[in-house]
Order: C-alpha cells, then structure tokens, then sequence
C-alpha cells in the first residue's frame, strides 16, 4: 500500500500544468517517447524576446487513459476546460531560446526565427522516471504578446496503473 505523502506527491505532480505541440499527419503526435533532442535554433539575432512571460494555458482536449486512481480519489492528468497560469522566463541567444519556468517540464528549449516563430520541447520525469512528460510548443511572438499551440504526453506507470494521456493546449502570453 501506498503512503499518504507519497499520493499527495503524485496527486500534485499530476494536476501540474504542461504544454506542447506537433507537426500535422505525425502519428506519434510529434511526441515520440525516443526524441530527446530539443528543435534546432532558427534565423533569429539578438535577444528580442528575452524577458518574463506571463503564459495562459486552456486544455482544449485530452486524449488516452488520463487520470489514476488515489487515495484522495480519481486524479486526472488532463481535464478540458481546465486553465493555468504559468510565469516563464525567456533567455534568447539569437536564434536559441529557452522557456524556464515552475511547470512541469520546467526547462523547454528550441529555436525562434526573425519573423518570431517559436518551437520548443520540454521533457521531465516523476516518480523515480516511472512517470515521463513530453511537452512541444509551436508558436510566434508578437512583439510584447505570444500565441501558439501546444501538445503534451504524459505516460509511465503509477503503482500498476498505466497513464498514457495526449493533451493539446492554447497558449497565449503578455511579456512584462
């Protein structure tokens, strides 16, 4: 049997927002458990986009087996309708960029072009790597505002129960 502490810990990381995206007519949804590598930089120069981002996050679908069973009662992965609030900080160096942030995955990293489109990857483990998240976000900056796209993975295995969940998630974001 599982401990109380060990549910609570579980239960939040569950209920964490992530976000991500994928390339049309991909049928791993671009988020193939095998790529690790975050997207190339792109044709971008200076640090334009660089700054604190305040990211708002709607779950517009959710896909797979997405919730587990706790001690505390049924905890999902995905809900649709569900919304977040993430502050992210931005680091560019030309045409590499990079999202940090208190979400889980915490670290996305990816590419920004001149004309401000953005695609990022984020990937984080829980539970000992029994539980791994996959996250990818395409998007553009406009100049103090961002729009984009998202979908994540959530899969792995909670005391015997298996979590396979695909999510796509609307982001938008104010700088500042």
């Amino acid at each position: 049997m599982r401990s109380p502490v060990r549910q609570l810990v579980l239960l939040t990381f569950a209920l964490v927002a992530v976000w991500g995206c994928a390339e049309e007519g991909d049928p791993s949804g671009g988020l193939d458990p095998n790529i690790s590598e975050a997207p190339l930089p792109g044709d971008a120069s200076g640090s334009e986009h660089a700054g604190a981002w305040t990211l708002e996050l709607y779950y517009s679908s959710c896909t797979g087996v997405c919730s587990f069973d706790t001690i505390l009662g049924v905890a999902s992965v995905c809900d649709v309708g569900e919304t977040a609030t993430q502050i992210v900080e931005a680091t560019q160096t030309d045409g590499s960029i990079r999202f940090e942030g208190n979400g889980l995955p915490s670290r996305y990293d990816g590419g920004v072009d001149a004309s401000g489109d953005f695609d990022l990857l984020g990937v984080a483990t829980q539970d000992g790597g029994n539980i791994e998240i996959r996250v990818r976000v395409q998007g553009a900056f406009d100049g103090d505002s961002l729009a984009g796209a998202a979908r994540g993975r959530t899969m792995g295995t909670i005391d015997d129960q298996t979590i396979n969940c695909r999510y796509d998630v609307e982001v938008t974001g104010t700088r500042g």
